[in-house]
Order: structure tokens, then sequence, then C-alpha cells
């Protein structure tokens, strides 16, 4: 998602790493609290896969070491530029 708002919105890299970096958090959030199931969309298979169905500490830790990578990447890439 970094690379993809990226590819449309000029910003500074960090604030861009942190809004999808917590928006990847509120998903996982929604999943442990069951959204799909508090908004009665048990049912709706679509919908299961968008919000998603399952909590894990392990996700949250990928979310967070790929919102370290990308900031990683998009320094040295401004580096290679300044030179």
């Amino acid at each position: 998602m970094y690379y993809f708002f990226k590819s449309f919105v000029k910003m500074n890299p960090l604030p861009l790493a942190l809004g999808v970096l917590l928006f990847a958090y509120a998903v996982e959030i929604g999943q442990y609290f069951n959204l799909v199931e508090v908004l009665n969309m048990q049912d709706n298979a679509i919908m299961r896969i968008v919000i998603g169905s399952s909590f894990s500490w392990g996700d949250i830790f990928c979310y967070t070491l790929g919102a370290i990578i990308c900031l990683f990447i998009d320094r040295k890439e401004l580096k290679a530029i300044s030179y």
C-alpha cells in the first residue's frame, strides 16, 4: 500500500509510512474485535476477505517491519538521487 499511495501522492516518506501502518493496525484491531461479525457480515465472503477474520500478532510485526523496510529503501533512494 505504501508504494501504491506513493505513486499517486508526493509527500514525506515518514508520514506516509505511518499512515499506512496505522491503517494496517486498524484493520488488525478490527479483526481482533471480530468486526465482520459486529457488522453482521459473517456470511458475506467478500467482506470476510476485505476486513479479515483472524487477528495475529505476527501480522502486526510484519506490518511494522514492512514500514521500516519501506523507509529504509526510500532513505537509500534519496541518498542516491542527491549525489
